[in-house]
């Protein structure tokens, strides 16, 4: 039986060590330029069950806000080698701290710089759901709790287009072929039953904070026990998938199916309300 709660725990530490690589390396990289640097999401947040992080699947948010509004690279001659660079020290910098981690976490940058006042629908995280990693965040303006629910109908909705486009990027694919799709669809994957649970809550600022179990629970509770299945099983395949040292073809296609899967569920209820 595989013993969860000890994978979590050298998993977490691996997160930590993934934190602490990019702390270093992104204030060598910009130094005074950075206003604060936090993480968020699935691998920040308290786990309850296997489904709340998942190795390689799950993402470690981190968002950077530079003082000024020049991008990550702004003047650099060749982009792409400082950015290379930058990984590569990442990378050195996380096995010197852990030479032996149960995984390479999997980070996500995100330059909070270039979605303020430029992007509609960007909602800021509330200051209590983020974890300071370099400075003091501040809380961002937020919008109207119906301005939220209405850009989580928009891009439930959205995901009609994509669910009819990915038939012809998957038919041809198999064992670790998949894992391009597997990535395309992972941050499709998780955000879907958040969107459609906002519907139906008051705080959908409270929802986006709740961790994947207390997800699984609000959807039983809504009486849409098929989504929360294969949200679940979404997870348990990558679970799987991590534990063959992804040499399974099986736990790929798995993972996939559960995935298309439940954004089609999602898609169809969201259309009902």
């Amino acid at each position: 039986m595989v013993d969860f709660a000890s994978l979590h725990k050298s998993a977490r530490h691996d997160i930590r060590m993934c934190i602490q690589a990019w702390s270093e390396v992104l204030r060598e990289a910009f130094g005074d330029r950075i206003e604060c640097v936090y993480s968020k999401g699935s691998a920040s947040k308290n786990w309850d069950s296997p489904i709340d992080y998942v190795p390689v699947l799950s993402d470690v948010d981190i968002h950077i806000h530079l003082k000024d509004n020049d991008g990550f690279f702004e003047g650099k001659e060749v982009p792409f080698e400082d950015a290379l660079a930058m990984s590569k020290a990442f990378e050195e910098r996380f096995y010197e701290l852990e030479p032996e981690p149960l995984h390479f976490p999997r980070p996500q940058l995100v330059h909070v710089n270039e979605f303020l006042g430029e992007m509609e629908n960007f909602v800021p995280p509330l200051i209590e759901h983020v974890h300071p990693i370099i400075g003091t965040p501040k809380q961002m303006p937020m919008p109207s709790t119906e301005k939220v629910k209405k850009w989580d109908r928009e891009n439930l909705l959205d995901l009609e287009v994509y669910l009819k486009e990915v038939a012809m990027s998957v038919v041809d694919r198999a064992g670790f072929d998949f894992w391009s799709q597997i990535r395309r669809i992972c941050w499709r994957v998780s955000p879907a039953p958040v969107r459609l649970i906002t519907q139906k809550h008051e705080n959908p600022y409270e929802v986006w904070a709740w961790n994947r179990t207390q997800l699984t629970e609000r959807l039983v509770d809504m009486g849409l026990d098929r989504i929360e299945h294969l949200y679940r099983e979404f997870y348990m395949a990558g679970w799987n998938l991590f534990l063959s040292e992804f040499t399974d073809r099986h736990h790929f296609r798995r993972v996939v199916d559960n995935g298309l899967h439940l954004l089609h569920e999602c898609v169809e209820f969201v259309k009902t309300l």
